[in-house]
């Protein structure tokens, strides 16, 4: 941070785990964070973070790594967890400039090309914000559906239960009204189990999936008190 104040910032990371999926742990200051990095690739945004003038740490943990020589059948001596591909710090000005509306934030497959929704797998952060100066009522409008049964979803916003509902396999719409508070605000699906379409369907998909939404359905609209 080469500004003589504070900063407040989001990070992004794209990367991906060597095998199926790798949990690890990002430290920054005296907080951590628990990131679930997926063998197709992950787009990760962090909470607010606040650097300081200067040089500022981000420490990435992770809990496991595979020997690269064993799968690869060659002499490799590398214990490999995660990958990075890429890293991107964007001011949170920007995002006010911008006027962000929401974000999916961790735990979101990308779509494939013939896919309508965003799947998930066993939990999924959206961030809402707020870019007025006092709490605001909003109507957020969610359609998706849970793959191959019917599921459990427990609902959490800003840390506190909401509700928990169960999500058919066909296509279901929930509506939530919300007061978010100014900045930005936490919306995390939960679910205790996701399934690997090769196995439940046939085809040539190993991602492990629960519920996906269909991001162009995804609303997120202002209330008068």
């Amino acid at each position: 941070n080469w500004e003589n104040s504070t900063k407040k910032v989001l990070v992004k990371i794209e990367g991906r785990s060597l095998l199926g999926f790798e949990n690890v742990t990002l430290v920054y200051k005296n907080y951590s964070y628990d990131v679930e990095f997926l063998r197709e690739g992950t787009t990760y945004y962090t909470p607010l973070l606040e650097l300081e003038p200067g040089i500022n740490k981000v420490e990435i943990f992770a809990k496991n790594c595979t020997k690269v020589g064993e799968i690869a059948k060659n002499k490799d001596i590398r214990c490999v967890s995660i990958g990075i591909k890429r890293i991107e710090v964007i001011p949170y000005e920007k995002a006010r400039e911008e006027k962000w509306l929401y974000l999916f934030a961790n735990g979101w497959y990308e779509k494939a090309p013939n896919e309508d929704v965003r799947w998930m797998r066993k939990r999924g952060e959206i961030y809402l914000f707020n870019w007025e100066n006092s709490t605001k009522k909003v109507l957020v409008k969610i359609e998706g559906r849970s793959f191959f049964q019917k599921r459990r979803i427990s609902i959490l916003f800003n840390q506190k239960m909401l509700r928990s509902i169960t999500w058919p396999s066909k296509t279901f719409k929930i509506n939530l009204t919300l007061s978010l508070n100014p900045g930005m605000n936490e919306l995390l699906l939960i679910t205790n189990s996701c399934d690997i379409p090769k196995y439940k369907e046939g085809y040539e998909d190993y991602r492990c999936l629960s519920l996906g939404i269909i991001t162009s359905d995804f609303q997120l609209r202002s209330l008068a008190y």
